[in-house]
Protein backbone atom coordinates (compact mmCIF):
# COMPACT_ATOMS: atom_id res chain seq x y z
CA UNK A 1 0.00 0.00 0.00
CA UNK A 2 1.08 3.64 -0.99
CA UNK A 3 1.32 4.34 3.15
CA UNK A 4 3.06 1.81 4.08
CA UNK A 5 5.72 2.75 1.11
CA UNK A 6 5.66 6.02 2.23
CA UNK A 7 6.34 5.16 5.59
CA UNK A 8 9.45 3.10 4.25
CA UNK A 9 10.53 5.79 2.61
CA UNK A 10 10.63 8.43 5.37
CA UNK A 11 11.61 6.07 8.55
CA UNK A 12 13.38 2.74 6.93
CA UNK A 13 15.02 3.48 4.06
CA UNK A 14 14.93 1.54 0.66
CA UNK A 15 16.01 -1.89 0.78
CA UNK A 16 18.29 -3.07 -2.22
CA UNK A 17 17.73 -6.60 -2.89
CA UNK A 18 16.83 -9.26 -5.66
CA UNK A 19 13.43 -11.12 -5.95
CA UNK A 20 13.75 -15.03 -6.79
CA UNK A 21 11.04 -17.16 -7.94
CA UNK A 22 9.76 -20.24 -6.45
CA UNK A 23 7.58 -22.88 -7.72
CA UNK A 24 5.16 -23.73 -4.84
CA UNK A 25 2.67 -26.64 -5.55
CA UNK A 26 2.44 -25.78 -8.90
CA UNK A 27 2.14 -22.05 -9.06
CA UNK A 28 5.08 -19.52 -8.90
CA UNK A 29 5.52 -17.26 -5.86
CA UNK A 30 8.19 -14.07 -6.36
CA UNK A 31 10.68 -13.77 -3.23
CA UNK A 32 12.55 -11.14 -2.32
CA UNK A 33 15.75 -10.96 -0.69
CA UNK A 34 18.52 -8.47 0.23
CA UNK A 35 21.23 -11.15 -0.16
CA UNK A 36 21.08 -12.91 -3.62
CA UNK A 37 24.44 -14.24 -2.97
CA UNK A 38 22.98 -16.99 -0.18
CA UNK A 39 20.64 -18.20 -2.81
CA UNK A 40 22.20 -21.50 -2.68
CA UNK A 41 21.87 -21.54 1.13
CA UNK A 42 17.60 -21.41 1.39
CA UNK A 43 17.03 -23.68 3.49
CA UNK A 44 13.40 -22.83 4.23
CA UNK A 45 10.69 -20.10 3.05
CA UNK A 46 9.01 -17.91 5.68
CA UNK A 47 5.59 -16.06 4.69
CA UNK A 48 3.60 -13.54 6.37
CA UNK A 49 0.39 -14.62 8.21
CA UNK A 50 -1.07 -11.92 6.22
CA UNK A 51 0.21 -12.87 2.67
CA UNK A 52 -2.38 -12.95 0.05
CA UNK A 53 -2.73 -15.84 -1.39
CA UNK A 54 -2.30 -17.69 2.12
CA UNK A 55 -4.78 -20.43 1.65
CA UNK A 56 -2.68 -21.99 -1.68
CA UNK A 57 0.21 -22.48 0.48
CA UNK A 58 -2.05 -24.40 3.33
CA UNK A 59 -2.23 -28.37 2.81
CA UNK A 60 -4.90 -30.23 4.32
CA UNK A 61 -2.96 -32.16 7.03
CA UNK A 62 -1.67 -28.91 8.50
CA UNK A 63 -5.11 -26.90 8.17
CA UNK A 64 -5.82 -27.18 11.97
CA UNK A 65 -1.70 -25.97 12.80
CA UNK A 66 -1.78 -23.20 10.83
CA UNK A 67 -5.59 -22.44 11.68
CA UNK A 68 -4.39 -22.41 15.31
CA UNK A 69 -1.32 -19.94 15.04
CA UNK A 70 -2.83 -17.32 13.27
CA UNK A 71 -5.79 -17.04 15.76
CA UNK A 72 -2.68 -16.83 18.41
CA UNK A 73 -0.82 -14.47 16.06
CA UNK A 74 -4.59 -11.72 15.42
CA UNK A 75 -5.00 -12.08 19.15
CA UNK A 76 -1.27 -10.58 19.83
CA UNK A 77 -1.04 -6.64 19.43
CA UNK A 78 1.37 -5.88 16.65
CA UNK A 79 4.04 -3.86 18.85
CA UNK A 80 4.13 -7.33 20.85
CA UNK A 81 4.70 -9.17 17.78
CA UNK A 82 7.90 -7.36 17.21
CA UNK A 83 9.32 -7.82 20.67
CA UNK A 84 8.10 -11.87 20.61
CA UNK A 85 9.85 -14.79 19.72
CA UNK A 86 10.56 -15.73 16.73
CA UNK A 87 7.60 -18.60 15.77
CA UNK A 88 5.99 -20.36 12.84
CA UNK A 89 3.91 -22.98 12.08
CA UNK A 90 4.46 -25.52 9.07
CA UNK A 91 1.89 -25.22 6.12
CA UNK A 92 2.74 -28.78 4.62
CA UNK A 93 4.00 -27.40 1.31
CA UNK A 94 7.21 -27.36 -0.02
CA UNK A 95 8.18 -25.00 -2.89
CA UNK A 96 11.03 -26.00 -5.66
CA UNK A 97 14.59 -24.16 -5.14
CA UNK A 98 14.49 -22.22 -8.71
CA UNK A 99 18.45 -23.33 -9.24
CA UNK A 100 18.69 -26.41 -7.42
CA UNK A 101 15.34 -28.22 -7.60
CA UNK A 102 15.80 -29.26 -3.97
CA UNK A 103 12.00 -29.55 -2.01
CA UNK A 104 12.39 -26.64 0.28
CA UNK A 105 9.86 -26.39 3.50
CA UNK A 106 7.28 -23.14 3.28
CA UNK A 107 6.72 -22.15 6.81
CA UNK A 108 4.60 -19.15 7.97
CA UNK A 109 6.46 -17.10 10.57
CA UNK A 110 4.78 -14.42 12.84
CA UNK A 111 8.34 -12.25 12.19
CA UNK A 112 7.11 -11.83 8.27
CA UNK A 113 5.49 -8.63 7.14
CA UNK A 114 3.24 -8.93 4.32
CA UNK A 115 4.35 -5.37 3.55
CA UNK A 116 7.57 -6.16 2.98
CA UNK A 117 9.13 -7.49 -0.50
CA UNK A 118 6.57 -10.10 -1.51
CA UNK A 119 5.39 -11.26 1.69
CA UNK A 120 7.84 -14.23 1.07
CA UNK A 121 10.98 -14.09 2.61
CA UNK A 122 13.96 -17.13 2.00
CA UNK A 123 15.31 -18.53 5.56
CA UNK A 124 19.36 -18.58 4.97
CA UNK A 125 19.92 -19.70 8.37
CA UNK A 126 23.77 -19.73 7.89
CA UNK A 127 24.16 -16.18 7.06
CA UNK A 128 20.84 -14.59 8.62
CA UNK A 129 20.48 -14.28 13.07
CA UNK A 130 16.98 -14.52 13.04
CA UNK A 131 16.81 -17.18 10.20
CA UNK A 132 19.49 -18.93 12.45
CA UNK A 133 17.54 -19.10 15.48
CA UNK A 134 14.59 -20.33 13.84
CA UNK A 135 15.81 -23.01 12.43
CA UNK A 136 17.29 -24.09 15.66
CA UNK A 137 14.21 -23.48 17.23
CA UNK A 138 12.71 -26.17 14.69
CA UNK A 139 15.40 -28.14 13.63
CA UNK A 140 15.46 -26.88 10.15
CA UNK A 141 18.60 -27.69 7.97
CA UNK A 142 21.67 -24.95 8.24
CA UNK A 143 23.61 -24.75 4.53
CA UNK A 144 26.95 -22.53 4.70
CA UNK A 145 27.75 -21.03 1.27
CA UNK A 146 29.78 -17.91 2.26
CA UNK A 147 33.42 -18.51 3.90
CA UNK A 148 35.12 -15.79 5.27
CA UNK A 149 38.35 -14.98 3.23
CA UNK A 150 40.55 -15.81 5.87
CA UNK A 151 39.32 -18.92 7.10
CA UNK A 152 39.50 -22.16 6.25
CA UNK A 153 36.29 -23.92 6.25
CA UNK A 154 35.66 -26.88 9.43
CA UNK A 155 32.75 -28.75 9.18
CA UNK A 156 29.62 -27.63 8.42
CA UNK A 157 28.51 -27.14 12.07
CA UNK A 158 27.61 -23.58 13.61
CA UNK A 159 27.36 -22.09 16.47
CA UNK A 160 25.88 -18.21 15.06
CA UNK A 161 24.84 -17.05 11.72
CA UNK A 162 27.62 -15.89 9.73
CA UNK A 163 26.20 -12.46 7.71
CA UNK A 164 29.67 -10.71 6.94
CA UNK A 165 31.69 -11.26 3.55
CA UNK A 166 33.42 -13.73 2.07
CA UNK A 167 34.08 -16.40 -0.65
CA UNK A 168 31.01 -18.68 -2.27
CA UNK A 169 31.05 -22.08 -1.96
CA UNK A 170 28.82 -25.13 -1.54
CA UNK A 171 27.12 -23.27 -4.78
CA UNK A 172 27.71 -25.04 -7.80
CA UNK A 173 29.47 -22.71 -10.38
CA UNK A 174 29.61 -20.00 -8.33
CA UNK A 175 32.41 -20.97 -6.03
CA UNK A 176 34.90 -18.95 -5.16
CA UNK A 177 32.98 -15.92 -6.26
Amino acid sequence: PERIKTMQRNWIGKSEGAEAVFEINGKKFTVFTTRVDTLFGVSFLAVSPQYIDLEHLISKEKRKDVESFLKKIKLTKQEDIDKMEKEGVFTGSYAIHPLTKEKIPVWIGNFVLAEYGSGIVMGVPAHDERDFHFAQKYKLPVKVVIRPENEKVQGLTMSEAYTGSGKLINSFGFNGL
